[in-house]
Order: C-alpha cells, then structure tokens, then sequence
C-alpha cells in the first residue's frame, strides 16, 4: 500500500480550505479520519459532519476510523478503497 501523506490541507476548487485530513491520499481523493471519543460527545462534531459532506461533494471518498477498529480493519478498508480508485499495487 502507498504510504499516505499526514494531516494534509484540502482545498476545495475556489482554493478555500475545506479540511486538514488526518490521512490522506491526494490523488486519488482518498482521506482516512480518525475519530476518537470526542467525535459522538462534542457538540461541535457537526462542523465534522459538514466538512464529510463538502467532501463527498468534491469527489473524495472518507474512511472514518475508531478505536474498535483493528489494523486488519483499516487495511482492509483503505486496501478497497484504493482498489475502487484504479490504484494497482
């Protein structure tokens, strides 16, 4: 599997910064979000809702992680998401 770049800015098509993904694959849209605890007890996760939306309206696909997922699990996730992005290992 490619190596994905850390906390990389994403920027939307009039240049306006639309996330900071924690995992990112930038070619092939790709962005992998760890979300920790805080996510489901924050009020404020709904900024993170939105942020998910804008980017599934600019064409990126989200792997949203939590901590009951295992190494296997992710691996498994990104393995199909890179697959149904054309990425051939």
């Amino acid at each position: 599997m490619p190596e994905p770049a850390r906390n990389r800015r994403i920027y939307g098509p009039d240049g306006r910064l639309v996330a900071i993904g924690d995992l990112v694959y930038e070619k092939l849209k790709i962005v992998i979000e760890y979300e920790g605890e805080r996510w489901h007890k924050d009020p404020w996760s709904v900024i993170d809702v939105d942020r998910y939306n804008k980017l599934v309206l600019l064409g990126w696909s989200i792997i949203r992680v939590r901590k009951h997922h295992t190494a296997a699990d992710v691996e498994r996730m990104v393995g199909e998401a890179l697959a149904l992005r054309g990425w051939r290992g």
